[in-house]
């Protein structure tokens, strides 16, 4: 076979806290992360403390467990199989 092709998995739980699970999301999300820097530090700690509290009140006090997974590939293809 002409294809060669690796897998590999990474995993990493960790105990957040709520506030810092609200950062990990804000820097990951295309929306908050276009907002933050729209807002002055004030506008931005309401923000963060808005949705902590709501966070808190769905999901309870925490920790939150965080889970992740990102799948690696690495393949390389014969160029007379593009045809």
């Amino acid at each position: 076979n002409a294809i060669d092709e690796r897998m590999g998995t990474l995993e990493e739980k960790i105990d957040l806290t709520i506030e810092e699970f609200f950062e990990r999301q804000a820097r990951a999300n295309v929306m908050l992360a276009t907002l933050k820097p729209k807002l002055s530090d004030d506008q931005w700690k309401k923000v963060c403390d808005s949705v902590c509290t709501r966070i808190r009140e769905v999901a309870g006090t925490g920790p939150i467990v965080w889970s992740s997974e990102a799948n690696i590939g690495i393949g390389r293809r014969e160029a007379d199989e593009d045809s």
